[in-house]
């Protein structure tokens, strides 16, 4: 399976234009049960980074009333975590109700990809929080 950026970047561009084909891509490559585990714990402890990352550059007092006690990546990644998993569930429960034929580890994968292009538009806030603040709200 071939991850370098170009590849990744390919497959970004293709779902971007037609999603269901893009995901059908990605679901055609049949990676291990294994490996869609680690990619979806790498997807929430990024998520997680990124998160406190844009909230470093927030005025402490903003800051502390998103988080809240989520003031440690660890628990917000372990918080991303469990709610991606009830809802990966949630979506292979009732799609199994609606009569569909997919499965938990397709729906897993599905649910990997969908985090790492919003992890992409993560970078692209941060970025621009960093450069551009006042259009980071956009």
């Amino acid at each position: 399976m071939d991850l370098s950026p170009a590849a990744l970047a390919a497959e970004v561009r293709l779902t971007l234009q037609d999603p269901r084909t893009g995901l059908r891509r990605i679901l055609s490559r049949n990676p291990p049960m294994q490996a869609r585990w680690i990619a979806f714990i790498i997807m929430a402890i990024g998520s997680a980074i990124l998160t406190h990352l844009s909230l470093g550059l927030v005025p402490a007092e903003e800051r502390d009333a998103l988080m809240g006690t989520m003031n440690s990546p660890l628990r917000t990644a372990a918080l991303q975590g469990v709610v991606l998993l009830a809802i990966v569930q949630l979506i292979y429960w009732l799609g199994r109700m609606r009569g569909g034929t997919g499965s938990f580890p397709d729906v897993l994968l599905g649910m990997v990809w969908l985090q790492f292009l919003m992890l992409g538009l993560q970078v692209l806030q941060l970025v621009l929080m960093v450069l551009l603040p006042p259009l980071a709200a956009i």
